[in-house]
C-alpha cells in the first residue's frame, strides 16, 4: 500500500484521495499479477504430475496388453483366470478415456 504517504484528517483533500485511490489500484494490479502467477505456476506442476502419471500408466498397460498377447499367440493364454482378462480390459479403458481427456480440453 502507500507506504511512504501519511494523511491525517485535515489532508483528506480531493488531490489526496485521488493519490490514495490510485495507490490502491496499483496495489490492488500488482497483487492481482502475483495471484495469477502463483495459479500458473501451480498449474504447470498439476500438468507435469499429471504427464508423469499418464507415462507410468501408459507402460504398465503397455507391459500388460504384451503379456496378454504373447500369451494368447503362444497358446499359453488359456491360463489367464478370465477376471485377469477383464482388469486388463477396465485397465485399456482407464487409459483411453485418460487420453481422451488430456487431448480434449473444453
Amino acid at each position: 500500500m502507500s507506504e511512504g504517504i501519511r494523511f491525517t484528517d485535515g489532508d483528506l483533500t480531493p488531490r489526496a484521495l485521488y493519490i490514495l485511490m490510485q495507490q490502491r489500484f496499483q496495489d490492488n494490479g500488482t497483487a492481482v499479477l502475483a495471484a495469477l502467477a502463483t495459479q500458473k505456476e501451480a498449474v504447470d506442476k498439476a500438468e507435469e504430475s499429471t504427464t508423469k502419471r499418464f507415462d507410468e500408466f501408459k507402460r504398465e498397460i503397455t507391459e500388460k496388453l504384451d503379456l496378454l498377447v504373447t500369451a494368447g499367440a503362444s497358446g499359453a493364454g488359456g491360463g489367464l483366470a478370465r477376471r485377469e482378462i477383464v482388469a486388463y480390459g477396465i485397465n485399456l479403458a482407464m487409459l483411453v478415456a485418460l487420453v481422451f481427456t488430456a487431448t480434449h480440453k473444453p
